[in-house]
């Protein structure tokens, strides 16, 4: 099974690298890969959104979903699969590599985990600000493979776990603060 999963990986990767490689994907796709660094770019855009009372209740339900879906990726799941980066696997020659090269595991990607887990927070809750949302996360899941530092196979998982972070976040903050509006109205009407 393993070997068919990596078979499917190695055609895509491949695919994407004959497919599309030129200079202008090459530059693009380092921008878009930078929007999953570290989380900076989903961090900003949850302070911002958590800033104004109107957008609060988003961002704060895309802190908790990168927050959770960070820990989940990058602290538990890589730590315990150790599985190796494709450029490593396949041998390609790192002097071709168009961003610093990763020093930890490969599986999942925790930029795509990341990015989908705020992308699809902020979906849930305002279609307007959501939908650029996901194409950023799209775009960030794709620079991953065509860099050639996750397999798709990392991409899909990590797509995967962060869809799923952000909506169980959804729903556990969408509670909490409705629990937290019954109880203000409850002591507004004594």
């Amino acid at each position: 099974m393993l070997d068919f999963i990596i078979n499917i990986d190695r055609t895509i990767l491949y695919w994407i690298q004959d497919t599309l490689q030129c200079a202008f994907c090459d530059k693009f796709f380092v921008i878009a890969t930078y929007f999953g660094e570290k989380g900076i770019f989903w961090i900003a855009t949850a302070i911002l959104l958590a800033a104004f009372p109107k957008t609060r209740k988003i961002g704060i339900t895309v802190m908790w979903a990168i927050g959770i879906s960070f820990l989940m990726s990058q602290i538990v799941i890589k730590g315990l699969v150790g599985r190796i980066r494709p450029f490593e696997y396949f041998n390609y020659d790192t002097a071709l590599m168009l961003i610093k090269i990763p020093l930890d595991s490969s599986f999942p990607s925790s930029h795509s985990c990341v990015s989908f887990a705020a992308a699809t927070a902020i979906i849930l809750h305002n279609r307007k600000f959501g939908i650029p949302a996901v194409i950023i996360a799209i775009l960030v899941a794709a620079s991953r493979m065509y860099l050639f530092v996750h397999y798709p196979s990392d991409v899909l998982v990590g797509t995967l776990l962060g869809i799923t972070v952000a909506v169980l976040a959804f729903i556990i903050i969408d509670r909490i603060i409705k629990k937290s509006e019954m109880k203000k109205q409850q002591k507004e009407a004594l």
